[in-house]
């Protein structure tokens, strides 16, 4: 610059250079040149991902996300940052917890770790921290850096139920509770569904429907969400077929169309 001075702050810069890398050609390379790539740009995403943790929860204990006019830090960050609310909940417990993790965070750092299993370490060490019980990092580190996110949160479900089973039976209750499905009839006759299940229900019937909504073929082109509709469909008919979807043991609906007669 003419003056001699950066007048550009660090972010400013970095934002700067993610533009160009992001407009830049991804050029040829191999399949597995591609996949240590993706591998490298995962591990920029995870530390991004801390960064912007910490600096949420540095501005959630500031009293700015209410001056603004938000209900709630979680709130401002979810409209500012275009985020869910989990996530943007996620982001300040995890920017809060940090400090706890010394370990976890230098998994992260290193590589070794994702910022998924780091955000179930913080939740997992708050909610002990809150209802008293132990939190062992270094035991949880080790299942964290061999299993994956999804079983790695049944692992943080089990020390957090080995430390205070009820809380946890409280949870489960809590989200079965909440299970509904909503019917809402469109003019042409077809049934739009809207609904929610706890994460065993929801288990459950995607065990069941995993069979019935597979290909049939190699000619099978349905995409997934026709083959899960289908899927469904199926299963009530197995079930009117068998007698127990009703109280009376009704068999399965049927829909007779009679084409018009010809004049």
């Amino acid at each position: 610059m003419c003056n001699g001075e950066d007048k550009l702050g660090p972010l400013d810069r970095f934002l700067q250079e993610v533009d160009a890398f992001v407009a830049s050609p991804g050029g040829e390379i191999t399949a597995f040149d591609l996949g240590e790539r993706l591998i490298r740009f995962r591990h920029g995403i995870d530390l991004l991902e801390l960064r912007f943790a910490r600096e949420a929860a540095a501005f959630a204990s500031t009293g700015e996300a209410l001056a603004q006019g938000s209900n709630s830090p979680i709130d401002w960050v979810r409209h500012q940052c275009r985020m869910s609310s989990t996530a943007a909940a996620r982001s300040i417990a995890t920017g809060e917890e940090a400090e706890h993790l010394p370990a976890s965070v230098a998994a992260l750092e290193e590589g070794r770790l994702g910022f998924a299993h780091l955000s179930l370490l913080a939740g997992t060490e708050r909610a002990l921290k809150r209802t008293g019980g132990s939190f062992d990092e270094r035991s949880l580190l080790e299942l964290a850096l061999e299993h994956s996110v999804g079983r790695f949160a049944f692992d943080c479900t089990h020390a957090r139920h080995a430390a205070d089973a009820a809380s946890v039976l409280a949870e489960h209750v809590s989200a079965v509770d909440s299970r509904y499905l909503e019917f809402t009839k469109c003019e042409d006759g077809r049934l739009a569904l809207h609904g929610m299940l706890d994460a065993v229900g929801g288990a459950t019937l995607r065990v069941a429907l995993a069979p019935l909504c597979a290909r049939s073929g190699a000619g099978d082109e349905r995409p997934r969400a026709r083959r899960l509709a289908d899927g469904l469909v199926e299963l009530a008919m197995h079930a009117l077929d068998h007698g127990f979807a009703t109280e009376r043991g009704v068999g399965r609906t049927h829909l007779q169309l009679t084409p018009p007669s010809r004049p």
